[in-house]
């Protein structure tokens, strides 16, 4: 008997389009409690957000349509456990993004609504946002807290990467030259320089 040879259709270099059609999943994001896993997901034909639940492999789809069609931005997770935070563009394209929040029941809650693009950087234990915005001209770090915005800076040149401390209370901020620590007022409470191979750390 003759040897089982592979398929002469086996296609070994699939084509562009057969590849862009695969489901892809991004921005995996774990669960305060460590228990589940929230990604975006697209085995559904569609963007959509799913959660995965750690012990029973269980995996359970929590959107059905309202997270839009774009998913370059993490997502997040409140800090009860209860809603998964995420992006969504509603100016038609025009990279208008606010943050919104869902349940496992589907249920959505617009958390931000500005003319810019704000994009989620951290959620604090007493679910205050750290966001960097646009909606007052320059791309600038801010707290929102149930809807009452709080500037945390204003400058000329564009704010990137700000981290909100484990407990809320503080924001670190990259800069050219090092690092700055601000309270929850925007206040500068350290910095640390960097000057060659060398840091230092210069309380304020």
């Amino acid at each position: 008997m003759a040897e089982d040879t592979p398929s002469e259709t086996t296609d070994r270099d699939p084509p562009a389009e057969a590849i862009h059609r695969l489901p892809t999943l991004k921005h995996a994001a774990v669960a305060p409690d460590g228990s589940r896993v929230a990604c975006y997901y697209t085995g559904s034909g569609s963007n959509e957000i799913h959660v995965l639940d750690h012990a029973s492999g269980e995996t359970d789809r929590w959107t059905d349509g309202e997270a839009g069609d774009t998913n370059i931005w993490p997502l997040a997770w409140g800090p009860d456990g209860e809603r998964v935070l995420f992006h969504r563009d509603d100016a038609d394209g025009g990279e208008a993004y606010d943050v919104f929040a869902v349940d496992r029941d589907g249920e959505v809650e617009r958390l931000t609504d500005t003319d810019g693009s704000t994009q989620l950087r951290g959620v604090g234990p007493d679910a205050r946002l750290l966001v960097r915005s646009s909606h007052e001209g320059g791309m600038d770090a801010y707290v929102v807290d149930d809807g009452d915005w709080t500037r945390l800076t204003d400058r000329e040149k564009p704010v990137y990467y700000p981290i909100l401390s484990t407990d809320g209370d503080r924001v670190a901020l990259p800069t050219g030259e090092g690092i700055e620590v601000l309270d929850a007022a925007g206040s500068v409470v350290a910095e640390f320089r960097v000057d060659g191979d060398e840091g230092t750390a210069t309380p304020v």
